[in-house]
């Protein structure tokens, strides 16, 4: 499986622009633009169960930033600018965070006439044509995501993060995907989580099989 990385100089600040944006709705409480299942639209966040992250991270920064502000009170570290920093970032890393998920919850895998299009948020983005796909498989247990694994060099990419995957695919030959900061992969095999597996593995099979 090819692993080279590269940053696509167009992507990147277009995709960190819709963070900045997202950052903005997340902040005004704007409605979440979510996508509407359908047979050919799978929304990988409809399913999710991460909904614990936001607060268990919030928290976590809560009591941790509090004591690291002690801490360095008790050293003699007494700065403005140091604490109002370190508040600053615990502040942007969960506005981060919150705009990261609000881009994935209004992103959809959606199979197109010619292609499959993968849409995760700033996170994963590819097009793989039906004729470019081997296989789809559905993954139910630990044994079987240990068996689509390759034996040695890195593992399959995931393309959903917190989440077991449970559908995987593999293709003929190796396509483009991008990444976070519009980093590009090649990608050849991928690691699926998809609300309805069983229909998007029947729908993508048949696909598969016309062309």
């Amino acid at each position: 499986m090819a692993a080279s990385l590269r940053l696509d100089p167009l992507r990147g600040p277009a995709r960190q622009g819709s963070l900045v944006g997202a950052m903005v709705a997340a902040l005004l409480r704007r409605p979440l633009l979510a996508p509407e299942s359908s047979p050919t639209v799978f929304v990988p966040m409809a399913a999710s169960r991460t909904g614990w992250l936001i607060p268990v991270v919030t928290l976590a920064m809560v009591v941790e930033g509090s004591a690291v502000h002690l801490l360095l009170y008790g050293l003699g570290a007494r700065s403005g600018w140091l604490h109002g920093s370190l508040l600053a970032l615990n502040v942007y890393t969960l506005l981060w965070l919150m705009a990261d998920r609000r881009l994935m919850q209004q992103s959809a895998h959606r199979l197109e006439p010619e292609a499959l299009e993968l849409s995760l948020g700033q996170r994963f983005s590819a097009r793989l044509p039906y004729e470019k796909l081997a296989r789809v498989q559905p993954l139910h247990t630990g044994a079987e995501r240990r068996s689509v694994q390759p034996r040695s060099g890195k593992k399959n990419p995931q393309v959903t993060p917190f989440e077991e995957p449970n559908v995987h695919l593999c293709l003929h030959e190796p396509v483009l995907a991008t990444l976070f900061f519009g980093i590009t992969r090649q990608v050849e095999h991928l690691d699926l989580f998809v609300e309805r597996p069983e229909e998007f593995i029947a729908a993508l099979a048949e696909r598969i099989q016309t062309r």
